[in-house]
């Protein structure tokens, strides 16, 4: 049987960070394909300085180790039903993870930064119209289940 599975994300409100490339641009097409209000983030200024096709999703900047960025981006958010956290790095600034201040930098960037984003969204997931409440997605590195070379832990 080739039955393909159709989603409906009609009136659904969801935010993806990272949606400028990568999985976090899959996700995003994905959503907005099924019906969705999609707002990707990425770090430049605008949508306009990608090599990617955004239309049919807004943009905002988003730099998750900047408490600023983070707020000025749940702001936005009266109502979300979707938090996907995908956007994230390996060595953060050209930084190595094994040494202590490369370590804090992916912390900050990978960690710590979408707890603060769902944290300061959380009036707004709190807000969501979606049947069971709002859902947050928080995307991982394979290096968490497995040893890669030059991540440490």
């Amino acid at each position: 049987m080739n039955a393909r599975v159709r989603f409906d994300f009609a009136g659904v409100r969801a935010l993806i960070t990272g949606g400028t490339s990568g999985i976090g641009l899959a996700t995003a097409a994905l959503f907005r394909d099924a019906g969705a209000d999609v707002t990707v983030t990425g770090t430049r200024i605008g949508a306009a300085d990608y090599d990617t096709d955004l239309s049919g999703m807004s943009y905002a900047q988003l730099v998750l180790t900047d408490p600023d960025s983070v707020a000025a981006v749940a702001g936005r958010f009266e109502r979300l039903d979707v938090l996907v956290n995908n956007a994230g790095a390996n060595f953060p600034g050209g930084l190595d993870e094994s040494a202590p201040d490369g370590f804090d930098a992916s912390v900050a960037l990978n960690l710590d930064g979408p707890y603060r984003l769902t944290v300061a969204l959380r009036r707004a997931l709190k807000a969501s119209t979606a049947a069971g409440g709002a859902s947050v997605v928080n995307l991982a590195s394979m290096s968490a289940l497995r040893a890669v070379p030059m991540v440490p832990g």
